[in-house]
């Protein structure tokens, strides 16, 4: 599976046509974790069910995305309107991503 979670971040972080420092930090981990949630989800559903333990799993794991996100940009103790904008989506991103027991 290809990290549409990163490909969708990065497109929505380059429509004011430049990435700062933060937001390309933010990317970087996003590939990584969002990696990692997709194939943690990927391999919850293979057996067409998802369990609670596995819910709670992919669950911990988007907190830890959007926290890890929220740090990288607060990093400076400021987040900006568009940093704030591309945490924002961010969590619709992850939102869309249905794993309930």
């Amino acid at each position: 599976m290809d990290n549409e979670i990163y490909t969708k971040l990065y497109e929505a972080a380059k429509v004011d046509g430049i990435i700062s420092d933060d937001e390309y930090f933010m990317l970087q981990q996003v590939r990584i974790h969002g990696a990692v949630f997709l194939d943690t989800l990927k391999k919850a559903r293979e057996d067409g069910i998802i369990d609670e333990s596995e819910a709670t799993q992919l669950t911990t794991l988007r907190k830890e995305i959007m926290s890890r996100a929220e740090m990288i940009m607060n990093s400076d103790e400021n987040i900006s309107e568009d940093e704030h904008t591309l945490i924002s989506s961010l969590a619709e991103i992850l939102s869309k991503y249905d794993f309930t027991a």
